[in-house]
Formats: structure tokens, sequence, C-alpha cells
């Protein structure tokens, strides 16, 4: 496995492993398996939020890390929360999955599915997005270090602000403040590519960039050539292969990573990998 430095001194695996589907689309034993066979592979970067698995994920990574927190690199985020129906929500999962299952064994039938969309929509009520303050970021952040059961994370995202920041100052400040006390080690912003703009007057005073890889090869070679020579996380990797899109639906997944990498070579490329057979085969690309 290779490694790279988003900030001096850190050094997270090229290949991270995303978190977002643990205890959501993924149920427990499962994501516990992946989570140890990313490690066997080399893999030390991983990316959670509040708000995945029903708000539960990062409780489940914190209890796995227990006693290898030194050996990994831990990124979580801040700005997308809950909402008071994933509470509601959370005993349904299993009927949720097997759902998704269902659908995507469909998939691809002459047979329509009605009410097909049903599931993604019910996902997306599970979220909100919440005011991004200095004191709404320290108060997330506790929240996080109890959950991770951990004294310090290493970066923290502000989680696909969509609009452009009222305050950015006071958020600045408040990052500032979390580093010099030694809870965090670097700063980032997740978005989506798209929404790069709403940020440009501030977006270089965070450490590192956090964006979704473009899907079409006009976008893909502006943020190249904005964004190759910086450290950054790219997250979504494969939806950029298709039919018209920048890498061709024949591209192997080794090859789009490799790729990736070396357009990137400053950066961690984020997937989420369940299937033990593609998450070995993808850690021995690098």
């Amino acid at each position: 496995m290779k490694y790279v430095e988003l900030v001096p001194g850190v050094k997270s695996s090229v290949l991270g492993f995303g978190c977002a589907p643990i205890l959501g689309a993924v149920d427990r034993k499962r994501s516990i398996r992946a989570l140890e066979v990313a490690l066997e592979e080399g893999i030390t970067h991983f990316d959670v939020a509040p708000s995945y698995g029903f708000g539960e994920a990062e409780s489940l990574v914190g209890s796995f890390l227990q006693g290898k927190r030194n050996e990994v690199v831990l990124a979580t985020k801040f700005g997308i929360e809950v909402s008071p129906i994933a509470s509601i929500a959370r005993p349904l999962k299993s009927s949720v999955r097997l759902a998704r299952k269902l659908l995507k064994s469909l998939k691809g039938s002459k047979t329509e599915v009605s009410g097909s969309s049903a599931t993604p929509s019910i996902v997306a009520n599970l979220h909100k997005h919440v005011p991004i303050t200095g004191p709404a970021l320290a108060a997330s952040f506790e929240r996080s270090l109890k959950r991770l059961r951990t004294d310090y994370i290493d970066f923290l995202f502000l989680h696909d602000p969509s609009d452009t920041l009222s305050r950015p100052d006071d958020v600045l400040e408040e990052l500032r403040k979390l580093k010099q006390a030694g809870k965090l080690r670097g700063t980032g912003i997740a978005v989506m590519a798209a929404n790069l703009p709403a940020h440009v007057a501030y977006i270089d005073q965070f450490d590192i960039i956090q964006f979704e890889v473009p899907q079409t090869r006009t976008s893909y070679d502006e943020a190249r050539l904005a964004r190759s020579n910086k450290p950054c996380v790219l997250f979504s990797p494969f939806r950029a292969r298709g039919s018209g899109k920048v890498f061709g639906p024949e591209t192997t997944s080794g090859d789009l990573l490799k790729g990736l990498a070396g357009d990137y070579p400053l950066a961690v490329i984020l997937c989420s990998m369940f299937s033990e057979g593609h998450l070995r085969e993808n850690s021995r690309v690098f």
C-alpha cells in the first residue's frame, strides 16, 4: 500500500475506506468484517460522519478501533446530522436493506417496479443540514469524540455545505482552537464538485478539499488542473465510469484507480468496499 501526507506528519493510505454504508445499507457483521480486511490490506484512512448509519456508524467504528487507534487516520464531519425520523426508522433498517436487495435484483427487468424510488427518498429524509457556526461545530466535534472513543480526530470536514458560509472566519477560528488544543490535526471541506465555486473565497484556508470525482471530461480536466498539486480526498470514483464519462465502461477498477492516483498524486481515493474480494483487489492496486 502506498501512503500520502495530506498534512505534514499524518500519513494516509492512498486508498481510503468510505464508511457511509455502515449500519445503513450494510449490517453490523459485514461492516466489521470489511473494516478488518481493510486494515489487513494496509488501508489506514477511514472516513465517517455523524449522519452515517442512521447516526450509529461513528459508534461502531470507534468500538472497532479500540486498541488500533494509533494505526489509522480517522476523518469525520460536521454539517449534516440525522433527523428525528432516524430514531424511529432504526428498527426498520433490516427491512430497508431487504427492499434494496430486491430492487437491485429486479433492476433491468422489463417489469416496472412501482415505487422503486421509495427507498432513496426515505433515506434522504433521515438527514438534515445544520447551521454551520463555530459553537455548533465545537458541540458536534465533542459528540464525535465520544462516539469514536478517542481524544483526537485527524481530519474534520465541513459536510457538503451547498451554500456559501455566512461566517467563515468564526468557523475557521473554532477549527484553529481545536488544532491548538491537540484535538484536531487537519481541517477540510467536503463538497460535490459542482458546489466548489460557492466556497472559493475561503476554500484554500482549509488544509484539504474532499470532492466527488467529476463525471464529465471537461469538469474532470478543470478539477485536475486546479487541484492535482494540492492535498485532496476524492470520493465516488466509480461513478465516473460509463458511456460518455471520464473513464469508459470497459475500464477496470484497477486501471481507474491507477488513473486517478496518477492525475492526483497527493490524493486519498475513497471507496466504500464491503465485498471482501473487491476490497482486496482494489487494495492491491497500490
